[in-house]
């Protein structure tokens, strides 16, 4: 799945159902960017993020071909070739990192062994995590800001714990026909869409407490989620009609929802 990041939260866009358990391969991934730019000529990637299941070379290489800039998530047993050097893990070349500390490992590298199929070159960023693991990053381009703009990976877990547990409650389908499957989760990319921008409106007008530890008290779909909820249970059908055409337009719902949610 391809998802975007809005107001900090995560929307779906492109999804593809995998014929079999575990991770995707390279095909897959470049025909889900293939869809996202046909359906979307002029969009512009500032940065495609994955997790440590989507490095390897052939994707890599795609990536670099397409000019789409990318953070990708190293394993720690991932060897690393740099000039001058033998082939080392990231676990050998980060292993004098301390608890918040983070280095930039000087020029560029290439991920693999030099027996191996080499990656492009990229260059690298490390940081010890407060758990003790090593969060290594692999960029395109400058590494200066990488772990920072890694940060909004975590949207798509959470954009999932919305689709499922937090929300909408998709693990608990009985249906197994990918086709439908495909249109249940269009339906579900729709919602969470119209939820979130329901939040953010909401937020506009009463901002969300930040509690102690700098974190809301709530996130913008749990709180869009809560208003949708009390719109269709208390306003008359001719209201909800009015709010969801507002909510479709370009614009935020906000007028609408100070004569609606506030009742």
């Amino acid at each position: 799945m391809i998802s975007v990041v809005w107001n900090g939260m995560g929307i779906p866009l492109l999804w593809m159902l995998l014929p079999t358990a575990g991770n995707s391969n390279t095909s897959e991934r470049t025909e889900l960017l293939d869809r996202l730019r046909a359906a979307f000529p002029d969009l512009k990637i500032a940065a495609l993020m994955g997790d440590r299941e989507f490095i390897g070379d052939a994707w890599m290489a795609y990536l670099q071909r397409e000019n789409i800039a990318f953070i990708l998530r190293l394993r720690e047993n991932q060897f690393v070739l740099r000039e001058g050097y033998a082939a080392l893990p990231m676990s050998t070349i980060a292993q004098h990192l301390k608890v918040g500390e983070k280095m930039i490992v000087k020029g560029l590298c290439r991920l693999g062994r030099a027996d191996e199929t080499l990656s492009s070159p990229v260059r690298l960023v490390v940081t010890r995590l407060a758990s003790g693991e090593l969060l290594a990053l692999a960029c395109s381009g400058c590494a200066r800001h990488a772990l920072a703009r890694y940060r909004q990976r975590w949207t798509i877990e959470t954009m999932f714990g919305n689709l499922k547990t937090k929300g909408f409650a998709l693990e608990a389908t009985h249906l197994t026909d990918p086709d439908k499957l495909c249109t249940l989760l269009a339906l579900l990319a729709f919602a969470v869409a119209l939820t979130v921008k329901t939040g953010v409106a909401m937020a506009r007008l009463h901002p969300i407490p930040v509690k102690k530890h700098g974190r809301r008290a709530w996130s913008l779909f749990a709180l869009g989620l809560h208003t949708l909820r009390k719109i269709f249970a208390a306003a008359s059908p001719a209201q909800v009609i009015a709010f969801l055409d507002q909510l479709l337009s370009p614009k935020l719902p906000i007028k609408p929802l100070l004569s609606l949610a506030f009742r």
